[in-house]
């Protein structure tokens, strides 16, 4: 039996190997694994292993640098028996530098097996290093009952050459692809010496990182700026015959958001792995941005339509605006998109009924930001 998972975020490059690790699974025999096509990302196929997350902000591990945060990871266990990956961040100098660092351990002790550090520092300008979302994947493709753990992430500073990095761990080994562009993945160690399967979702899912590099400007300087559906800006389109897609170039906001945000924006409109047969079209538009907010509103159109929302604060942690903090309850299916006039309903589902839109003044945001965001909306 099969079970999924999906993990939020990722990490890592520069590594080394402690003593009494695991030995190395054999080569994989299915070449013919490929990512799902039903997954939001690339396929996460725990095949039968027990898997859990590990939280952002819980303990770190032994070892860790000081003042970590854990960004997440996962425990498991697999033919040689517990095991957990940490995912960590160090930031230093007002985020100026930035450490990545993935830990992996074994056993109930959490023996360390494998550390991988990566770092940007002293960045002139905007530090873009972070991990790529939306998951840590945790396969077993090759059914030999080793886990092969997949993350990835982007290193380098605004105005420099950023670098975006997959790997793969399996047992005591490790796999990695690093380019700056979709199509400019160099493997490590070469192609031929990868098991196969894990190759191809990692490739996947390094194409999907590094494509949001192709429509950010690192020089660019966030605006301040109110954008809404009606204002004139550029876009990437692409797609072939009755498949197509396009989505906005968030030039307007800081480049290491726009990369997240454009990544999000790609595994919505063409998502890894998806070949099935029909007509398909998927398109984004801004909903709002202001200096406070980006938020994105995105249209699939096959069998059905639904439809899929993103909302994120471009100050403090960026994090997703949600519906809570804008004194909101959404109904089973809908998501929301924020607009010059103020929340409007998405039906993520063909069934959902979402009810009327909300006007700014009719909000009662219960969080500082929020009101400060609906204030200055509401002032003509």
């Amino acid at each position: 039996m099969h079970h999924r998972l999906v993990l939020g975020t990722l990490a890592l490059a520069a590594c080394s190997r402690s003593p009494g690790a695991p030995p190395a699974p054999p080569a994989a025999l299915d070449a013919g694994a490929r990512p799902d096509a039903a997954a939001p990302a690339v396929a996460v196929d725990a095949g039968g292993l027990a898997v859990t997350a590990i939280e952002p902000d819980a303990a770190a591990p032994r070892g860790a640098p000081a003042g970590a945060r854990v960004i997440g990871g996962v425990r498991f266990v697999d033919r040689d028996g517990p095991g957990a990956l940490y995912l960590l961040e160090t930031r230093a100098y007002q985020a100026t530098s930035i450490l990545l660092q993935a830990r992996l351990t074994r056993g109930a002790d959490e023996r360390e097996v494998r550390v991988v550090n990566d770092r940007a520092d002293a960045c002139a300008a905007r530090n873009l290093t972070g991990f790529a979302p939306p998951a840590v994947s945790v396969t077993d493709l090759d059914h030999d009952g080793a886990a092969e753990l997949g993350f990835g992430y982007l290193v380098g500073c605004a105005g420099a050459r950023v670098v975006a990095k997959q790997l793969v761990l399996i047992g005591d080994q490790k796999f990695i692809i690093r380019g700056s562009t979709a199509d400019g993945g160099v493997p490590e160690p070469a192609a031929a010496a990868w098991p196969p399967a894990a190759l191809g979702v990692a490739t996947a899912a390094f194409r999907d990182n590094a494509g949001a590099l192709d429509v950010v400007d690192d020089g660019a300087t966030a605006s301040a700026a109110i954008y809404t559906a009606d204002s004139d800006v550029a876009r990437v389109t692409g797609g072939a015959g009755d498949r197509t897609w396009s989505y906005p170039v968030l030039a307007m906001v800081g480049p290491a958001q726009a990369a997240q945000l454009t990544l999000r924006m790609r595994r919505i409109v063409d998502p890894p792995g998806r070949r099935g047969a029909g007509a398909r079209a998927a398109r984004c538009d801004l909903g709002l941005v202001t200096a406070d907010v980006v938020s994105l509103a995105c249209a699939i159109t096959a069998a059905d339509t639904r439809h899929a929302t993103l909302a994120a604060w471009r100050t403090g942690d960026r994090a997703d605006v949600t519906a809570a903090e804008l004194g909101l309850t959404p109904a089973a299916g809908c998501g929301f998109v924020l607009t010059a006039a103020g929340v409007a309903w998405r039906a993520t589902t063909p069934t959902a009924s979402c009810g009327a839109d909300v006007a700014w003044a009719a909000l009662a945001p219960t969080s500082p930001r929020a009101t400060a965001l609906a204030t200055r909306m509401r002032t003509p």
